[in-house]
């Protein structure tokens, strides 16, 4: 029965995350868009400057170069997560447009981290494996059920997970 439950769970998150990803900012805060440059003072500009050299800087300086994990927390010792390498990733390339680093620079660390994590032990324990909890199944929906206001209705997506599995509602 655990498993269930487990693996039900793990399904809505995904589900959820998906549902996520389909919302757009403007449904949410009603901005149309972004600014456009030129609309900036100067010293926003120099804002937006230094704080993406601050924030390329934090990923280049804390991410071990030899296996490209990042720390999820700083200064406090901390794991490492695929969120937090995600951010990093995806921050090289700005680094690199940016001026930051050179193109051989970022392409050898984020080859260092893609190799690490493909040849890292995978395995269902909590620790010192990479893949802990993955989940076992994927579903892409055009759909999620919802209430008029755009609410999912989890327990609608638990139902139809237990009937596609033979399974009784869970009370």
């Amino acid at each position: 029965m655990p498993d269930i439950r487990l693996m039900l769970r793990r399904s809505s998150i995904v589900l959820l995350l998906v549902a996520s990803a389909c919302t757009t900012a403007t449904s949410v805060t009603g901005v149309s868009g972004p600014t456009p440059p030129s609309a900036l003072t100067v010293r926003q500009t120099a804002f937006l400057d230094t704080l993406e050299r601050r924030t390329f800087d934090w990923f280049w300086e804390r991410t071990d170069n030899n296996n490209g994990l990042t720390p999820d927390r700083w200064p406090t010792k901390s794991f490492s997560s695929v969120a937090a390498i995600g951010f990093a990733l995806t921050a090289y390339p700005v680094g690199v447009e940016r001026g930051y680093v050179t193109r051989s620079a970022a392409a050898a660390r984020t080859l260092n981290t893609l190799r690490f994590m493909y040849n890292a032990p995978q395995g269902s324990q909590p620790t010192n494996v990479t893949g802990y909890k993955v989940p076992r199944q994927i579903e892409f929906r055009d759909a999620l059920p919802t209430t008029n206001v755009g609410k999912i209705l989890r327990r609608e997506l638990r139902d139809e997970e237990l009937k596609k599995q033979g399974l009784k509602k869970i009370a």
